[in-house]
């Protein structure tokens, strides 16, 4: 067993509780020893480490995640298990939630996520976990832009938990374009452009035009082909509803 050093240890507790606790006087032994930790409202508190790992925090503030979201939860979110600390599935998928929503270290590489927000219901983690019980949700991820397609906030009213391959149809990838409109590249001769469509990991050549218009056309019914054939395979009468109408619009390019 590699033994855990301060700086591992503090690494840990970040992943954990963000920037909300200051390490600076922790002295690292091993999980049951106390250290010391500061809250920047109440002072000084003292946890084992292994404490702090489960989400244990300072007991005169709610554990707040990056500075918006409260765990209010009446149980150990992150419980230690035969010697293993077993994070709450409905927990992790609500931390992820509101990192990508407001952490400022995310946004650096993700600067699309500062247009998103989270509904300020879901601020509270037990709100949110009483919505995510409900829903068909283990294997599929979280999205928000199945029923508005250019919904920018995470709400019970709009999220829905869909498949993988249909998340993937409904990205944009705006963030990257680049210079040209989506699926389109200009080829190296200089006024022809090459249209191109990603799917199942793979490439897909779609031609060579001579404007840059002629190849968005043909990228955008390439991608309208894929969503309706995908569409064809939802049970979920609400999925297979919103990928046709995605697919229909995306032919209105006139």
């Amino acid at each position: 067993m590699v033994k855990l050093t301060r700086v591992k240890t503090i690494e840990q507790f970040k992943k954990i509780h963000g920037d909300l606790y200051n390490y600076d006087k922790v002295e690292y032994i091993n999980s049951d020893t106390d250290i010391i930790i500061v809250c920047d409202k109440h002072g000084d508190f003292v946890l084992k480490p292994r404490q702090h790992k489960q989400g244990m925090g300072c007991k005169l503030c709610r554990y707040v995640a990056y500075g918006v979201g409260v765990n209010d939860a009446d149980y150990k979110t992150n419980p230690t298990i035969n010697g293993k600390v077993v994070i709450c599935p409905y927990y992790r998928k609500w931390t992820n939630l509101i990192m990508r929503c407001y952490d400022s270290k995310f946004h650096i590489k993700n600067p699309t996520y500062k247009e998103y927000s989270v509904d300020p219901e879901w601020h509270s983690f037990m709100n949110f976990r009483k919505w995510m019980v409900k829903q068909d949700w283990k294997g599929k991820e979280l999205v928000r832009n199945v029923l508005v397609h250019d919904n920018k906030i995470y709400s019970k009213d709009m999220c829905m938990f869909v498949d993988k391959k249909v998340k993937n149809l409904l990205l944009d990838n705006e963030s990257n374009r680049g210079l040209y409109h989506i699926g389109v590249m200009l080829e190296p001769c200089g006024h022809k452009y090459r249209a191109s469509l990603s799917h199942n990991s793979k490439t897909k050549y779609l031609g060579i035009f001579n404007t840059e218009e002629e190849a968005s056309v043909a990228y955008k019914i390439a991608k309208s082909k894929i969503i309706s054939d995908t569409a064809k395979l939802q049970k979920d009468v609400i999925v297979k509803k919103a990928l046709i109408d995605r697919s229909l619009k995306l032919l209105d390019y006139n």
